[in-house]
């Protein structure tokens, strides 16, 4: 696994711990009608491999800058159904309560090779592979597309802008930090000193 020093964005990842709620269904319920087949079938533990790529550039762009991995690594390191998660999908009159404790006792076991954060990747390579339990693997995918698309979106856009314009020019763009809908965006969108 890769480690990243922090530098001066240590204080958000505190901040973030401190704040951070179980994101665990942060996912689309399809992904858990899914896994629940897969365990109804007696097929959930069975080993997948599968690759995470974009098919075209964003915005017609020749390229795409990677971002995302770090937190999506922290995502699955933390991926857990708490009692409340539990109790909720009860209600959905969706699952079995023999599902429902299988999930009481997630935790991804899978192994999870990726590019190095920042890498400028092409269309139709790989980005990330998971091998993992069928269940484990099915779980992350909204996750992992989520995190990774946006983060690496921001991080080629604000790329671009910079090498569209001249650094001492008076049109520089401001890439301060500002205001977000998502609880870290800024500290997303700005992570990287270009």
């Amino acid at each position: 696994m890769i480690k990243y020093n922090y530098g001066i964005f240590y204080i958000f990842r505190v901040i973030r711990r401190i704040v951070m709620k179980n994101l665990t269904l942060l996912t689309d319920l399809y992904q858990l009608t899914m896994i629940n087949g897969y365990f109804e079938n007696n097929v959930h533990n069975d080993v997948v491999v599968f690759d995470m790529f974009f098919r075209k550039n964003a915005c017609k762009g020749g390229y795409t800058i990677v971002c995302g991995i770090e937190q999506l690594v922290e995502y699955i390191e933390n991926l857990k159904f708490s009692e409340s998660d539990l109790d909720y999908l009860k209600t959905l009159n969706l699952f079995s309560d023999k599902f429902l404790d299988f999930l009481r006792d997630f935790k991804f076991t899978g192994d999870i090779y990726t590019v190095e954060e920042g890498t400028v990747m092409f269309p139709n390579e790989p980005i990330i592979r998971i091998k993992a339990p069928l269940y484990q693997a099915q779980l992350i995918e909204t996750a992992l597309l989520t995190i990774i698309n946006f983060q690496s979106l921001i991080a080629t856009k604000a790329f671009s802008l910079l090498l569209t314009v001249k650094i001492d020019s008076p049109f520089t763009p401001n890439l301060d930090v500002k205001p977000s809908f998502i609880l870290e965006g800024s500290y997303i969108a700005t992570k990287y000193p270009l």
